[in-house]
């Protein structure tokens, strides 16, 4: 599994798939945590059952506090599934160690990897510069690459970092 809220699929069809096959779930967010938020901000309510939600609006948003009742559902449907979390960071990995809905888990951190193979520091330089080349950037220019998913608004993903460099 990998990234499962947004309809993708409920976490009630989870026992079932584990009847077939143990489930690995690569984290991206908290969503699996909480009653509804993928990121939680300075809330800590998942840590109790959430409730109360500060932020409803919260990707992924949700018209009405049933944010308990959410986290309660995910954690009777946890409880009929074998799942092993992987975390792609050791704070990802704190949040599963912590979380009443994961810490009884298993597990495992495993960093996002990159092909040594394909990225290796003298082909990336020969791409670099065969890119600059088609795209006419001299070799002494700047580049800065930046890339994220509805920055508008959202400080998360670190645009108001990129306007303050620039």
């Amino acid at each position: 599994l990998y990234n499962i809220h947004g309809g993708y699929l409920s976490p009630s069809a989870l026992p079932h798939l584990s009847r077939h096959a143990p489930l690995v779930w690569r984290l991206s967010d908290i969503w699996p945590a909480t009653g509804h938020c993928a990121y939680s901000g300075d809330c800590a309510r998942w840590r109790e059952g959430c409730g109360e939600c500060p932020d409803l609006g919260a990707y992924p948003p949700v018209r009405r506090d049933a944010t308990a009742y959410l986290w309660r559902r995910k954690r009777a449907a946890y409880a009929k599934s074998d799942i092993t979390f992987v975390a792609p960071s050791s704070w990802m990995e704190g949040i599963v160690r912590v979380s009443p809905l994961l810490r009884d888990f298993p597990c495992v951190r495993i960093a996002t990897g990159a092909d040594e193979a394909r990225f290796n520091k003298p082909a990336a330089e020969a791409a670099r510069a065969a890119a600059r080349a088609e795209l006419d950037i001299p070799d002494s220019a700047t580049v800065i690459l930046f890339a994220a998913h509805i920055l508008d608004g959202n400080p998360r993903k670190g645009g108001q970092h990129l306007i303050a460099a620039l």
